[in-house]
C-alpha cells in the first residue's frame, strides 16, 4: 500500500501550500495529490476550490483574478496566525520543487465546474519542462480532460477517473477500461471529506488487458474441467 498526501499534509498544515507539500515529504509519503486551476491571465495555480473564500482571506473565483492579485492573498489565513502567511503556489513553482523530490504526484485537473480551454496542454508542457513525465499521474472529474492528457502525452502517463457513486452507472471498472483509464477514485466514505491526516487511500487499480484475458482463460478452463468431471 502506498500513502498519498491529499493536498499535501492537509490535516495539519494549510492545504495545497508549499508548506503542506514539504511537510508531507518529511513524514514519508509516497506521493502527493494536488489541484490545478487557471487564472484570468492564463497562469496555472495550485488550489482546490474554484473560489478563494474557503481556504484564503480572499474572495471570488480563481478565473476572475490575475496571478499577481492571487499572490496577495494568504492561503494560511484559516489558521489564525499559527503559521506564517502562505501564498498560492504557481504550478511552475510546484513542479520546480517536485523535480528535486523522489515522491510521485497525482495532479487533479479542476475542469469539472469551470473549463479552462487548453489547460491540459499547458499542464503537460509544464510537466515536460521540469522532466516530471515519469513521476506523475492525472485525475479529474472531467473525463474529457483525462482523454486530452492521454492524447497530448501520447498515452505516456496513467490517468484516474474521479467518479461519483452514480455518475457512470454501476460499472466504473468497465467504464474506465473502455476509456483507457488506469484506475478510478470513488468518493471517500461517500462524503467527499478528506481523512483525518489528509491522506487518501481510495485508488483502485484496474487489471491490465493481458491479466484480464489470463483470468478469463483460467475461468473458462475451470468450467470446462468441471463439465468433463460430471
Amino acid at each position: 500500500m502506498k500513502v498519498m498526501a491529499h493536498r499535501g499534509y492537509s490535516g495539519v498544515y494549510p492545504e495545497n501550500t508549499m508548506l503542506s507539500f514539504r511537510e508531507a515529504v518529511k513524514v514519508g509519503c509516497d506521493a502527493i495529490e494536488m489541484d490545478v486551476h487557471e487564472t484570468r491571465d492564463g497562469r496555472l495555480v495550485v488550489i482546490h476550490d474554484e473560489r478563494l473564500d474557503r481556504t484564503t482571506d480572499g474572495s471570488g473565483r480563481i478565473c476572475d483574478h490575475s496571478f499577481a492579485e492571487l499572490q496577495q492573498v494568504n492561503a494560511a489565513a484559516n489558521y489564525k496566525g499559527k503559521y506564517a502567511p502562505e501564498h498560492i503556489p504557481s504550478f511552475d513553482e510546484y513542479c520546480e520543487w517536485a523535480s528535486g523530490e523522489s515522491v510521485g504526484h497525482n495532479i487533479e485537473i479542476k475542469t469539472d465546474k469551470i473549463y479552462y480551454p487548453d489547460i491540459e496542454r499547458k499542464i503537460w508542457a509544464t510537466i515536460e519542462r521540469y522532466g516530471l513525465e515519469k513521476k506523475v499521474m492525472f485525475s479529474s472529474f472531467n473525463h474529457f480532460s483525462l482523454r486530452r492528457i492521454l492524447e497530448i502525452s501520447g498515452n505516456a502517463v496513467e490517468v484516474g477517473a474521479l467518479v461519483l457513486e452514480d455518475s457512470i452507472g454501476g460499472f466504473p471498472g468497465y467504464y474506465c477500461q473502455q476509456a483507457g483509464f488506469a484506475c478510478y477514485h470513488p468518493p471517500h466514505g461517500g462524503s467527499g471529506a478528506a481523512p483525518p491526516l489528509g491522506l487518501r487511500g481510495h485508488h483502485h487499480e484496474l487489471p491490465r488487458r493481458g491479466e484480464r484475458l489470463a483470468a478469463r482463460a483460467g475461468r473458462v478452463s475451470q468450467t470446462r474441467q468441471k463439465q468433463k468431471d460430471r
